[in-house]
């Protein structure tokens, strides 16, 4: 759940005291006096909000950086296994740089956030782990998907 017990507590005697003065007082209060309500109750409801879209996404998100990182790593392994003339070795070590950096980052911050309950900010927030997929992308991608240069054939 992404806010405690006390604060989901809270949240819930706000939501029944809102909507009590909606009932029983709402009904003659000018528009400035609902939009203080609202964001009132947005001031509590935002966070909360934002927190369960992050651990929504974060999740999904994680596991496209480890797919990411794991082909990567199988290009550099297959390369180490058949090099490619075409692809030089100091770009192939690093993009395995690269890619060992990222995985050990990817572990770290696992597991820093599998020790934070869904109630506290996040070790990592979704556009930190967007950017860290858009750099790995960045870096491996166009050493990775270097065209063969064409051989003239012997006539």
């Amino acid at each position: 759940m992404p806010l405690n017990l006390m604060d989901y507590q809270n949240f819930c005697k706000l939501l029944s005291e809102t909507e009590d003065w909606l009932y029983e007082k709402g009904e003659d209060q000018p528009k400035q006096v609902y939009m203080d309500n609202l964001a009132g109750l947005k001031k509590f409801g935002t966070p909360i909000m934002i927190r369960y879209q992050e651990a929504e996404e974060r999740s999904r998100l994680l596991d496209e950086l480890g797919n990411a990182v794991q082909h990567y790593a199988r290009i550099t392994d297959e390369y180490r296994n058949e090099p490619c003339n075409h692809i030089d070795e100091t770009e192939i070590n690093r993009v395995e740089k690269y890619v060992q950096e990222t995985m050990k980052c990817l572990s770290n911050v696992i597991h820093a956030q599998a020790k934070q309950s869904l109630d506290q900010h996040p070790v990592v927030h979704t556009d930190e782990i967007k950017g860290k997929l858009r750099e790995l992308h960045n870096v491996c991608e166009p050493i990775v998907t270097q065209l063969k240069s064409k051989v003239d054939s012997p006539k």
